[in-house]
């Protein structure tokens, strides 16, 4: 197979012009994306700035008040919710949000269309959390909000991935490599690289930085990042596989990532025929809950 003649190159300059472009994200979120990162902010405090944005207000109380959670009593205020739910939680709500807003967009160039790679993203974030917590990753949320940012940069490379989508292809086919490789070669830069940029300029803390950056490619992730931080890009890097495997929005690219099986071991995560077919169970008892997630975000 002969791989089709490359397109140009992105630049740096190109790439920071794409990022100014994106949809813009409300300042209420950026800020509290910001605040949840402060160990010392009080429900309080949240609740005062989330009130600044009745849409954000209304939102955030419907989820709380869904099936999702299941509490035996309605959440009246974004103080109670805060101090019900906990900071945490909240934060992983946040960011899903977050993330309803920017990747709800048809993108042509990799083949998901109608929200599809929302729904890639909320499938591989429920993944996540429950991955976390089988696997005693302590912040099972943080897993959560980790997973839902991962695909960020196709939001960025869509249009350039349009144009040349035969190319990189033809060139993962033809070299055996990763999709994400592909996108690099012929194109300068992969979607983790993009995303990765976008992240640094909201500012997003150094733990979802390095998920978004190595989510397809774990093992050449910084050899010092906490064992911790090295168990979240596990269950990030796994749960992005497994919702590609339930078919959960995969778009034109599908199933060309393939899976660090070394890194995972590494990380105490089994991988042999009966733990995959585990996997895949444990995913197919997870569709109800992330269908009432994704019910209780989408916008009407």
């Amino acid at each position: 197979m002969s791989i089709p003649a490359p397109t140009v190159k992105l630049t740096l300059e190109q790439i920071t012009a794409d990022i100014d472009q994106m949809p813009s994200v409300p300042d209420v979120i950026m800020r509290l994306s910001r605040m949840l990162e402060d160990p010392n902010i009080t429900a309080e405090e949240l609740g005062q700035v989330i009130q600044l944005d009745t849409k954000l207000t209304a939102q955030l109380l419907k989820i709380s008040n869904s099936a999702y959670y299941g509490l035996n009593r309605n959440i009246m205020s974004m103080k109670e919710a805060v101090a019900i739910l906990g900071i945490k939680a909240l934060k992983s709500l946040v960011y899903a949000i977050l993330s309803n807003k920017m990747l709800m967009a048809d993108l042509q160039g990799y083949g998901q269309l109608d929200g599809a790679l929302w729904l890639n993203a909320l499938a591989g974030a429920t993944y996540a959390k429950h991955l976390a917590k089988y696997y005693s990753y302590p912040e099972p949320d943080t897993a959560f909000t980790a997973s839902i940012l991962r695909d960020l940069g196709k939001i960025v490379l869509n249009n350039h991935v349009q144009g040349g989508f035969e190319a990189i292809e033809a060139r993962a086919l033809e070299k055996r490599i990763g999709f994400q490789q592909a996108e690099e070669e012929v194109l300068g830069y992969s979607h983790m690289q993009l995303g990765e940029h976008i992240a640094i300029k909201w500012k997003f803390p150094e733990l979802l930085i390095n998920t978004i950056r190595y989510h397809h490619t774990p093992s050449v992730a910084p050899k010092d990042m906490p064992k911790n931080d090295q168990l979240l890009l596990a269950i990030v890097h796994l749960a992005d596989g497994l919702s590609m495997m339930m078919g959960a929005g995969v778009g034109s690219d599908g199933l060309m990532y393939p899976m660090d099986i070394s890194y995972l071991n590494s990380c105490g995560i089994e991988t042999d025929a009966k733990a995959v077919e585990a996997l895949i169970d444990f995913a197919m008892d997870l569709d109800s809950e992330i269908k009432i997630l994704a019910d209780s975000i989408k916008q009407k």
